[in-house]
């Protein structure tokens, strides 16, 4: 079985649990439906009574992207920022809107080279983010390993191969 289908099973078997609106069947997005975590067991600290993830919790990192060296960055949705990532404050949604999860392991440790943006450095809201700059076609790389951004499959690791030293 390949990558992709195992990609679909695990979406088909998520469809039971698809969150919408009562008497909103055909929402696309999950708008409107964000609640501020609750602790579990009745105010226990260390846990939450739900979380939508299927895997191990990985580092967060704001996509952003840049055709080629000494070229403007973009936000996933295209809008242009500068070179060095500055963010307007009518950007800031948008630039946002690129953070995704990684998944974890390795690929989430090796997130700990990233840092902010130069551009990002002075904002309060964006100055410890880390940025993963992906090429126009969506991929990239952290640390060792290869990423690919892709609107449909979201982002996807490839992890480096270490073969055993004999």
């Amino acid at each position: 079985m390949d990558w992709e289908e195992r990609q679909r099973e695990r979406a088909q078997s998520a469809v039971p649990f698809l969150l919408t609106r009562r008497g909103d069947k055909e929402g696309v997005t999950l708008a409107g439906l964000h609640r501020v975590a609750v602790a579990a067991s009745g105010g226990a600290e260390g846990g939450l009574d739900g979380v939508v993830r299927d895997g191990e919790m990985g580092e967060e990192v704001v996509l952003v992207v840049r055709e080629g060296e000494g070229e403007v960055v973009r936000t996933l949705s295209g809008r242009a920022l500068s070179v060095n990532g500055d963010v307007a404050d009518e950007l800031i949604d948008d630039v946002l809107a690129g953070t995704v999860r990684l998944p974890g392991g390795p690929a989430s440790s090796a997130a700990a080279v990233l840092g902010p943006l130069p551009g990002w450095v002075g904002h309060p809201r964006l100055r410890y983010a880390r940025a993963l700059v992906v090429d126009g076609l969506g991929w990239g790389e952290l640390g060792e390993h290869r990423v690919h951004y892709d609107d449909v499959l979201g982002l996807t690791v490839e992890l480096a191969r270490r073969w055993p030293v004999r």
